[in-house]
This record gives structure tokens, C-alpha cells and sequence, in this order.
């Protein structure tokens, strides 16, 4: 991933990079580390957007998961 403010720059850093290593160009980044990056004329914006909804998705299964277990201190199953 690179970036720079002109077209020329970024291609001079590209080449840079493959004198050393082997690099495959794979567009612009859209998902780097857990976050979401979107490019806009004047900003690089980050949202862990995609990161906050798989933890969800996967908490609502936990709680799904577990929703009929009996609650230990009463003896009673949970309603769900």
C-alpha cells in the first residue's frame, strides 16, 4: 500500500519497492488490517465499520448460542 499526493510519486515508490521485492499492484486499498479505507479528493478516511459488525454478528451468535441454557442461581431456563 502506498500513497502520495501525485500519480508520479507513487509510481517511483512502486518501482523502488520492485527493485527489491517481487510486488503485484492490486489496485486501490479498500481493507487494510481490521480497517476500512476510503479514499476521498483531499482525505484518507478509516472506519472499523466491517471489524464492529463481524464482532456483533458473532456475539449475537454467542447469546443465540447460550439463550436456553438454565440460569445457575435460580434454576430457571432464560426466556428467549
Amino acid at each position: 500500500m502506498t500513497s502520495a499526493g501525485k500519480e508520479e510519486k507513487v509510481l517511483e515508490i512502486k518501482r523502488k519497492i520492485a527493485e527489491e521485492w517481487q510486488i503485484a499492484d492490486q489496485g486501490d486499498t479498500t481493507y487494510v488490517l481490521g480497517l476500512d479505507v476510503e479514499r476521498e479528493p483531499r482525505a484518507v478516511l478509516l472506519s472499523q465499520e466491517s471489524y464492529i459488525r463481524q464482532v456483533a454478528a458473532d456475539y449475537s451468535e454467542v447469546v443465540k448460542k447460550f439463550a436456553g441454557v438454565p440460569n445457575i442461581s435460580s434454576g430457571k431456563q432464560d426466556a428467549g
